[in-house]
């Protein structure tokens, strides 16, 4: 089954992020919807468990690794829902999220999904992690950039985009059925496609326009 919810924690919140990646950044420090959930998340596992980054980072190495080899969206979304659930419902999931820990596995396949469903969100959170702890962030971005393989070469698209630092807004079809876990609330379901079109171009990069030939 594709997940109908685990789309909801992402969904909302469009906060618009720059800046330079670290503690200095104020912007990390602002993070709210599932952003802000996902890294209180994040440092209350840090917290419980010294060695959680490590074992984070080694939990999003193996996942990078194992869907850049699905070859369908469809695939790569019902991998992402059993890595993250793990027989937790996902309404549990969702309520819980930046209240309690999550397993490093859970945490950095969340993140995965971040990344391809929601990659307009994805940067305001590695920019968070690595406030939260030095190199967290930057490894990520890092591991997602070297994505490589056999697999549907949208998703493998996706995960090396969000290793950049600007990352590009397409949502795949897939994806749409995650609206539920990464929707906190914060924008309408139901949104003006004039607006939505406005907004999203806001947040591309600027073009360049040369100056006329003499």
């Amino acid at each position: 089954m594709i997940p109908c919810a685990l789309g909801a924690i992402l969904l909302s919140i469009g906060m618009a992020w720059a800046g330079a990646i670290g503690p200095d950044d104020p912007h990390s420090r602002a993070a709210t919807g599932f952003p802000g959930a996902y890294l209180q998340t994040v440092r209350l596992s840090l917290t419980d468990e010294p060695a959680y980054g490590s074992r984070f980072l080694d939990a999003l190495t193996l996942h990078v690794r194992s869907i850049a080899a699905l070859k369908t969206p469809v695939a790569v979304s019902v991998y992402l829902e059993e890595a993250i659930t793990r027989g937790v419902r996902l309404k549990q999931l969702r309520e819980n999220l930046g209240r309690e820990t999550l397993s490093p596995p859970q945490a950095a396949a969340l993140l995965a999904a971040n990344a391809i469903y929601r990659p307009d969100l994805i940067h305001q959170v590695i920019d968070g992690l690595e406030a939260v702890q030095s190199g967290l962030g930057r490894r990520s971005a890092a591991l997602f950039h070297s994505a490589k393989g056999n697999g549907d070469k949208t998703t493998i698209k996706a995960l090396r985009s969000a290793g950049a630092r600007r990352p590009r807004l397409a949502v795949s079809n897939a994806g749409q059925n995650w609206a539920e876990l990464f929707d906190l609330g914060v924008r309408p379901q139901h949104e003006d496609r004039t607006k939505r079109d406005a907004r999203d171009a806001d947040h591309q990069s600027p073009r360049l326009t040369l100056p006329p030939r003499p």
